[in-house]
This record gives C-alpha cells, structure tokens and sequence, in this order.
C-alpha cells in the first residue's frame, strides 16, 4: 500500500471543531498541492502557498467567529522537481504522485482533492489523468481537482466512467474537475463588450506559446470564433488574424504583416511575455501614432489583485515600455459586486492572514487565485456535509453543491466568488477591471517597485455583470496626445446609413443613437422634411459616404447639413428646415410651435402631408416623453449605484 510518508509534506493543517449540526469532529478534506518553483515561475518570488492556505483556512473556518469548519482540513504540500513534463522526469514523478493520489482517496474518508497543479503546461496533462479516473462509491472514495490556473472548456470537466453499480443511479453528476479561470463564454462576452464600446472592429490576437501558457492558443481560436458573431443587424466584429507569440519571435515583423485598418490587438499571454512583447515594439508607428490599442490577458491568471501584484514585479524587471505601453490596457476580473479597492492590503507585497485568535490580519505574501481554490474545496465539503446531517454522502460527488442551486464561496473579506446553474448551463458572475500604465512608467521615470499601485495602474474602465455596459472611470491617455484608434461607431448602432436623421449632440454620446430627446426628435423631423420636399434621400447632390456625412455632422466644425437649392421651395419651409436642425438644440422650435408656425403660414388651412407628419411626431413624442421619464429614473438609479462603486475604487 502506498503511504503518506512517501511525499515531500512542507505543511499539514488539521482544523478539528464542532459545528452546530455536526454530532462529532470527522476528518471531511485533504488538500494535495504542489509548491511553487522559484526557478519555473517569476510570481513565486511574490506568492507563498504556506502563507496562502493557512490564510484561507483560517478565514474561511472562522470569519469573525469563535467556531471552525466543523471538520479536518489537511492540506499537504509536495514538491517535484522540473519546470515541465520534459525536465527530470517530472512527468514521470507527476504521474506517481496523482496515482499516489487515487490510491490514497479509496481508504480514507474524506474528500481527497488536488489543486493544481501550478505550471500551466501541465494542464492538460493532469486534467487527463484525473478524468480517466473512475468515480467509485462512495463518492469520497475518488480523487477531485480544483484548479487556479488552468482552463477548461467550461466550468467543469467529467470522469470519464462511473463505477458499474453506479451506472443507473441519477445521483452522482460524474464530475471530476473544476477550473476557477473566468469561463470563456463570460470572457468573450465581456471582451466584445469592451471592443464595441470603444468602436473598434478590426482585431488580431496575439497568444503565447511557452511552457507556462499551452492552452492560450485554443483560447485565441475560440475567440476568433465568438467574437466574429454578433446580434443580428450588427456588424461582426472583423478578427483579422491568429499570431503567435514566442521567446524567439520578432513582434516587429508580426506588427509589420497587419493590415493597416488593425484597431485593437488582443494580447493572451503572461505579463513576463507581454512585457516582452511591449519593450520590442514599444516606439513603432502605429503606437506612437495611437492607432493601435493592446488588451493584454492572462488566461491563467485573471484575479485583480493577483495580476496587477504580479505586473509590477514585471515592471520593476523592464525598461521604459514606450508608445506600446501608453496604448496597453490590462484586463483582469474580480467576483461580481465586490469592487475593487486600491487601499487593499492585499496588493501590498504582504497580504492579509487573519488569526482567530488576535482577530487581526498579518501580513502574508497571498496568491488569491491559489486561496479561491482552497475556499471552493472547503466550502464544498461544508455544503455537502450540511446536507447529509454531518457525513459525507457516499452518493454525490464533491461538486454536487454546485448542481443543486447557487454557491457562494467566501475567499477573503473583500472576495467571495458566486456560482450558479440555469438548465444545463453554469454560470460564474464576474466584474471586470481595464487597467492603463501610467505615463511615468511608460516612459521610465518612475520606479514601479517604490511607487504606490495607484500610481502605477490607473482604472480606465470597468464593465459589471451582466456586462453590456461599459463605464468609464479615468481618461485614457493616448500616445503624443492622439485620441486613440479610429472608430467604427457602426458596432453599437448598426450602419451609419440608419444616423442620418440623428442630430449632432446625440452622435456625441459614448454610444450613438442610443438616446432619444424631443429636440433630437426635432432634428429628425428637420431632415425628413428635406425628404419630402425635394422628393430625394437624406443629403442630396452629396458625394460623401454615409460614415463621412455622420462624422461631419457629428463634428459641428462647421456644422454640416443638407442642401436645399431648389427655387420651388418656399422660403418658409427653407427656415422651418433650417432652425429644426440647428446646431444649438436650444435653438430648436418645439413641435408645437412648428405646428403654429404652419397654420399661421397657411392661414389657418390644413395641409395633407406636413399636417399628417406633424400629428405623428407630436403622438409619438407624448408617448417618447413617458417613456423617457421612466427610463431616465431607472438609469439614474443605476448611474448612481455605478457612480458610488467607481468612487470607491479610486485612490483617495
């Protein structure tokens, strides 16, 4: 038989309390996880998993109360030599350790769960191991795995069999492993929300190929996939290419060989290959010329606080990061509704431990993405337990929690993931946060390491669940004063054919068209009456594309309007035309006195189709004017809820 001894233990946990509902402390969890190798991964040197579990142990168990878990918790840390499959056997050592593992789980009687592992080329490697597993009964005879870096098609992944006397029971989900990384469907949601608020429609995506990022690559195909599809009526968002990214490679050439219409690069890579990446084209053209913006994302890696701990040990590592850097935005995300907080001890290069005992937090080096995995295990077996009055149920498996309904899981007091099920689909609720660098640390003035985050990151914008609406938080600051890439202002409104009759301080708007006022009501009535009266489209006689006329009009330097030369028009109806689209919306005659105006002008007689017009907009506006009472509430609430939770993000 195998034995315990047999591994490199650095540390080992017991929590034993009694908890209201349970009759008597029973061993419910043991934690296998592998340590960090300060020779394979650069965040090691900033992260300590001692410190990191015995944080999460301690606040998930207690949270400012006197009792505990209500079970064991054991976690048991191994070391293997190796930073990949390749170098001194480790998969070899891997693969003894996970059936170590498997054969540990079926004489205990707790949950057996590996989290892991930490180098991200290892993903798939183990994922397999574990899914080729057979879930036996009891359930808690199994091994799980819970990871914190690596990606899964979805939330979950299942095993491949099911022990035989299992086969007819409805039961046991079949579940073998879970994955924290933000799912990809909320991902490209969150990223086509981000691109389309901004207006930018040709994109290249940019993905790592090393041993630490293996899976970034599937993720850029898929994402090619989605974001290319859109609501139907909107242009695709236009995803011009696939490039990848290696230690070897020249980012220069790869800039060069794009298109020159490329609005955005999406980065998928670590911060170490990113900040490769900037240094390399840091001062080309199309960043000095800020016709190109940069959303870096780690796909193994996307906690606030974990990302931006780990882009300024980065930093303090690389030289002046140039135009390129000055057009980056990081993208990381934190669970939905929690915020982020620039004060937050977390982000200092110690975090929080809190001690039950002293009710107070130490300092500690917490890697959260490590301790949201640690939480989701305990809170698991505490559910499953609450359950079955006390015991382990030898007919679910570990994830079964999460099946039956919503699942909250507690990480640190700032932190709490949220996880819920909508017929076969599982959803994780998350905020994301887009990151600029300071032009100080772009240029190399400032030291990042001695500078507080604040002024190192600068919070451009945050999209909140359900993520449809962008809001800004800081200007972004563009290279050599430029106003950032074109914009395609077709991707939120549909073709700019459907803007001609939208007035001018409405294509203002962050996202045009999308708002609707009398005087921009009296603006449209403006245009159709050119129709009408030169029998013609919208601009007659102009030789300027539909995108090109709203530009103009949308510019007002000079104002920009149709011309009406024809000498059978009246010159009553030429100024009617001329001061329902003035540029001052002040200026604008309401549609009663547009009325007054023609019955005066006529003497009092009706007229068939201006009348019939007239009657139509002033119905349709009574109707807009209730409707946009209404709607104006509702925003303003939702405005100001935004409102107070930027406010709190922002540095004091």
């Amino acid at each position: 038989m195998l034995l315990i001894q047999t591994f490199s233990i650095a540390l080992m946990l017991s929590a034993v309390f009694s908890f209201g509902f349970l009759k008597c402390s029973a061993a419910g969890l043991t934690i296998y996880m592998l340590n960090l190798d300060k020779m394979c991964l650069l965040e090691s040197t900033i992260f300590d998993l001692n410190s990191t579990l015995q944080s999460t142990i301690n606040y998930t168990c207690f949270r400012g109360k006197t009792h505990g878990c209500g079970f064991d918790v054991m976690v048991k840390l191994h070391s293997i030599q190796g930073c990949s499959l390749r170098e001194k056997q480790r998969d070899k050592e891997l693969v003894r350790f996970l059936s170590q593992l498997v054969q540990i789980a079926k004489y205990t009687q707790t949950y057996t769960v590996f989290i892991g592992p930490p180098l991200g080329g290892e993903c798939n490697f183990v994922s397999n191991f574990i899914d080729k597993g057979t879930i036996d009964k009891p359930a808690y005879h199994s091994l799980y795995q819970v990871g914190y870096c690596c990606r899964l098609d979805s939330l979950f992944e299942f095993s491949a069999s099911l022990q035989e006397r299992w086969r007819r029971s409805h039961g046991c989900q079949n579940i073998a492993s879970l994955s924290l990384t933000v799912q990809t469907h909320t991902l490209v949601t969150a990223l086509h929300t981000f691109l389309a608020s901004n207006h930018w429609e040709n994109i290249a995506i940019v993905y790592e190929v090393s041993q630490l990022n293996l899976h970034a690559a599937i993720l850029a195909e898929i994402m090619q996939l989605f974001l290319s599809r859109t609501a139907k009526g909107l242009p695709e968002l236009n995803v011009l290419t696939l490039l990848s990214l290696q230690w070897d490679t020249d980012p220069k050439i790869q800039i060069e060989q794009l298109r020159i219409n490329c609005e955005a690069i999406i980065l998928l890579a670590r911060p170490p290959m990113a900040a490769f990446f900037l240094s390399a084209v840091s001062n080309m053209t199309p960043f000095l010329d800020g016709r190109i913006a940069i959303i870096q994302f780690d796909p193994s890696s996307t906690i606030t606080y974990d990302v931006l701990r780990f882009w300024r040990l980065v930093l303090s590592h690389t030289s002046g990061l140039g135009a390129a850097g000055q057009s980056l935005f990081i993208m990381s995300a934190l669970p939905a509704g929690d915020g982020y907080d620039t004060s937050a001890e977390i982000l200092n290069s110690h975090g929080l431990l809190y001690n039950p005992t002293l009710a107070s937090f130490l300092s500690q080096n917490l890697m959260v993405s490590a301790a949201s995995a640690v939480a989701m295990a305990i809170q698991l077996t505490y559910l499953n337990l609450k359950a079955n009055d006390g015991v382990l149920p030898s007919d679910a498996d570990l994830f079964q929690p999460l099946v039956e309904g919503p699942v909250d899981v507690p990480v640190f007091p700032n932190i709490t993931f949220k996880f819920s099920k909508e017929a076969d689909a599982y959803f994780d609720y998350h905020d994301f946060y887009f990151f600029s660098l300071s032009p100080g640390i772009c240029n190399g003035s400032l030291n990042s390491s001695q500078t507080p985050f604040h002024e190192v990151f600068e919070l451009s914008y945050v999209l909140f669940w359900p993520l449809k609406q962008l809001s800004d938080v800081q200007p972004k600051i563009w290279p050599n004063g430029s106003y950032g890439p074109k914009k395609n202002y077709c991707l939120r409104t549909g073709c700019n054919e459907y803007l001609l009759w939208t007035a001018p301080e409405l294509l203002r708007e962050p996202i045009r068209g999308t708002i609707a006022t009398q005087k921009g009501d009296v603006y449209s009535f403006g245009i159709i009456l050119q129709e009408i009266l030169c029998c013609s489209e919208p601009f007659p006689d102009c030789d300027l594309s539909a995108e090109d006329i709203v530009e103009k009009v949308r510019a007002g330097d000079p104002p920009f309007r149709p011309e009406v030369n024809g000498a059978e028009i009246h010159y009553f109806y030429k100024n009617l035309m001329q001061s329902a689209w003035a540029e001052n919306s002040d200026l604008r005659p309401t549609f009663n006195e547009i009325s007054a105006q023609i019955d005066q002008f006529k003497g009092g007689k009706k007229t068939n189709i201006i009348d019939h017009m007239l009657n139509m907009m002033e119905r349709y506006s009574e109707d807009l004017e209730s409707q946009v009472r209404e709607r104006t509430l509702e925003i303003e609430q939702e405005k100001s809820k935004t409102e107070e939770l930027i406010a709190k993000m922002l540095p004091p």
